[in-house]
């Protein structure tokens, strides 16, 4: 809708029972959104990711057809705009030959943009590569955006748990749409035969054959729903081989709480939190598991939410992983391997970092010793105050 008063386009969600607006967001020449599914658009907003449902597929496309005319008009308002001004100034947009860019030293968010693009530091001190490179990332949305502002807002001792959370999601929305733009980049290097094949096309050689049937079925799930751009990165392992030795309750968050590590399941970092600028953010929230089907995996890493269990009132969590899929009740999957001629029982789940405090514990007294953490332990997310930050696989 327009507000004249505002001077802007709208989309408002209204409670039809109390007549009250109960979000808005506002309308701009670049308004991201995604589609996960044929009656349904996401979007960030300030109260975290927001999804609009659709009667049918033919209401959907009028909503798109009249968000979509509504950027086109505050693009063209923008441009015009813009030749007014480059008019009575008579100094055109610099070209990106002169964008500044210290190649010895990159912020944390071009370091990421070229980290997940595969572009190197040879490939930058070539001046003609250099070139490329920024006349690509400048027709593919721009310089990446600059996240350190962001974790500026959220230092201090005044700081609240809305604003400290609103921060974390827009930096987690952020680094996964970066994600995208350097798998595009890539893609335009490997065409002028600059880069050989796109990060995260390749399954490396594991020394842990369960760490490499895993990662076959995290490839196969991957290339089938084309998710390799944001999908999951970083493997690591946590068969009782990898393990042996090794402590399986680890620390988390402030103040701390503890949480068992995966034994027995597979770890695959995602992309938007296998670089050290994600860290930054949310160091001090705690870590926990939820367990989800490998049919829902997709929209879930599209979208960056769990689903809400209606019964319990939000996302049921567990710092214990076999715990969180006893509780979720989610049975395994079928997943036959065209290079074993094998068929596995496959379990999916993911690592999730949740705000502390932001969410209801429930303790469920146990005499299993085989529990390290000696109770059961389920934690419930009533509202979006988590980031997902790696997928776990499991063959049986």
């Amino acid at each position: 809708m327009k507000d004249s008063q505002q001077k802007g386009y709208y989309i408002r969600l209204v409670d039809t029972k109390d007549r009250k607006v109960v979000g808005e967001k506002r309308i701009t020449k670049v308004f991201e959104y995604d589609t996960p599914s044929e009656l349904v658009i996401t979007y960030l907003s300030e109260h975290g990711i927001t999804c609009v449902g659709f009667h049918d597929i033919a209401e959907r496309q009028r909503f798109i057809f009249h968000l979509d005319r509504v950027m086109k008009l505050q693009q063209d308002k923008a441009l015009r705009l813009r030749a007014r001004v480059d008019s009575e100034t008579r100094q055109p947009q610099k070209p990106t030959e002169y964008v500044s860019l210290n190649i010895n030293h990159l912020s944390p968010e071009w370091q990421y943009l070229f980290d997940m693009a595969g572009v190197t530091k040879d490939m930058l001190q070539n001046p003609g590569t250099l070139q490329f490179i920024l006349d690509t990332i400048y027709k593919i949305g721009g310089a990446p955006k600059k996240l350190t502002q962001l974790q500026d807002e959220i230092r201090g001792p005044h700081v609240t748990s809305n604003k400290e959370r609103e921060v974390a999601i827009a930096v987690d929305h952020t680094l996964r749409r970066e994600s995208l733009k350097a798998s595009r980049l890539a893609d335009e290097l490997k065409k002028e035969s600059l880069l050989q094949d796109p990060p995260g096309h390749q399954t490396p050689a594991h020394s842990c054959p369960v760490l490499t049937q895993c990662e076959l079925f995290k490839d196969h799930l991957m290339d089938k729903h084309s998710l390799f751009a944001i999908g999951p990165c970083l493997a690591t392992c946590y068969c009782s081989h990898c393990l042996a030795g090794k402590t399986v309750v680890a620390p988390s968050g402030t103040p701390p709480r503890p949480y068992n590590l995966p034994v027995g399941w597979c770890q695959f970092t995602l992309r938007s939190h296998a670089h050290k600028l994600a860290r930054n953010f949310c160091s001090e929230w705690h870590t926990a598991y939820c367990s989800v089907p490998c049919s829902q995996v997709a929209g879930m890493i599209r979208t960056g939410q769990l689903l809400r269990s209606h019964e319990k009132g939000g996302v049921l969590l567990s710092p214990d992983i076999e715990y969180a899929v006893k509780t979720a009740g989610v049975e395994s999957e079928n997943y036959y391997d065209d290079v074993t001629a094998k068929t596995y029982k496959v379990n999916t789940a993911f690592k999730v970092l949740i705000q502390p405090e932001s969410y209801r514990v429930h303790v469920e007294s146990t005499n299993d010793t085989h529990s390290p953490l000696c109770c059961l332990v389920q934690w419930i997310a009533p509202e979006r105050t988590y980031v997902m930050q790696a997928l776990l696989v499991q063959l049986l």
